[in-house]
């Protein structure tokens, strides 16, 4: 606290430090998984600087794909295309193991039919009809944590699993779809489909919160 109470900047780390350890790490180790990359930056703070006791490093992927005419990729033009984009959260505190979470925000999914809302609460205020036909669209945050084990983990095909259950479980198969009831079901069958397909992945309600997800809908 001495740098907040008596302007003591002897133990703080430059912002500017921070950011050319991280491209350092970067450079010297690579990055395999953005996950591996976030256990490696908080591995170093802690083990380097004795006064560090914590040290959370959020990471998210960028989409950018190289364009390609007729099978060629262009040689140095990219399109930004997000199917939802990648992230990851770690945090580490002395004497202790790593937290890693993985997620998936800004996916953006719309359904044209095979959904409604009915039987909700009415009250003097409630001017909303009941619909057994509407447009759905949800814009997404998915957040879960892998929890005590992390070792030989396949971060890539993880991620690609919870986001093609994401897909599955909001859309149903491709020649009929399926029936949402509201949102909320819709959140649940998400969670559900995670939760079989990903044994590694844990989650649990705010206060403890190892899984977040969050879905607008319009």
């Amino acid at each position: 606290m001495n740098e907040y109470l008596n302007a003591d900047n002897s133990r703080v780390i430059p912002t500017d430090t921070i950011k050319n350890t991280i491209e350092a790490l970067a450079k010297c180790n690579g990055i395999r998984t953005i996950e591996e990359f976030g256990l490696d930056i908080c591995e170093h703070f802690i083990n380097t600087f004795c006064h560090v006791v914590y040290c959370n490093a959020f990471i998210h992927e960028v989409p950018w794909q190289r364009l390609e005419k007729d099978n060629t990729p262009h040689v140095h033009a990219f399109l930004y295309s997000s199917e939802g984009i990648r992230f990851c959260e770690v945090e580490q505190t002395q004497d202790n193991r790593p937290i890693v979470f993985s997620g998936i925000k800004d996916l953006k999914l719309m359904k044209t039919t095979q959904s409604g809302f009915q039987g909700f609460l009415k009250e003097r205020y409630t001017t909303l009809p009941e619909r057994i036909d509407r447009v759905l669209s949800v814009e997404t945050l998915i957040k879960w944590c892998y929890g005590e084990c992390l070792d030989g983990l396949d971060y890539d095909a993880i991620w690609r699993t919870a986001h093609e259950s994401v897909l599955d479980a909001f859309a149903g198969p491709p020649e009929t779809g399926h029936y949402s009831p509201s949102y909320q079901k819709t959140v649940n069958c998400i969670q559900t489909y995670i939760l079989d397909r990903i044994p590694q992945a844990n989650f649990y309600t705010p206060g403890d919160t190892i899984w977040c997800l969050c879905i607008h809908a319009a």
